[in-house]
């Protein structure tokens, strides 16, 4: 009766990793810099509330808009690794 247990156990979880290897993960939104808001910089790596308000206040002394993400390397806090790290979850839209 054991060995039943133990192969009903195996069953169950091998079924368990198939179903969760079937789910594709979710497609992750990329935040656009030219119409982030202070909360949605935070979240960002390396992005506090200092820094986030300082973006809003570069981008407005920029007319609104930034052309390009390396703009970011202009504001005082913000370097090349930063840029590096929220390469991937950032877009420049159109102003």
């Amino acid at each position: 009766m054991g060995a039943m247990r133990l192969v009903v156990l195996v069953i169950a979880l091998v079924l368990q990793l198939a179903g969760c290897q079937d789910e594709t993960p979710a497609p992750v939104a990329r935040l656009d810099l030219n119409r982030a808001t202070v909360a949605e910089l935070e979240k960002l790596p390396g992005i506090g509330d200092k820094r986030a308000r300082s973006i809003i206040a570069s981008r407005n002394a920029r007319g609104g808009h930034f052309v390009r993400l390396e703009d970011l390397l202009k504001i005082d806090g913000i370097g090349e690794g930063t840029v590096d790290r929220i390469r991937p979850l950032v877009i420049v839209g159109p102003p």
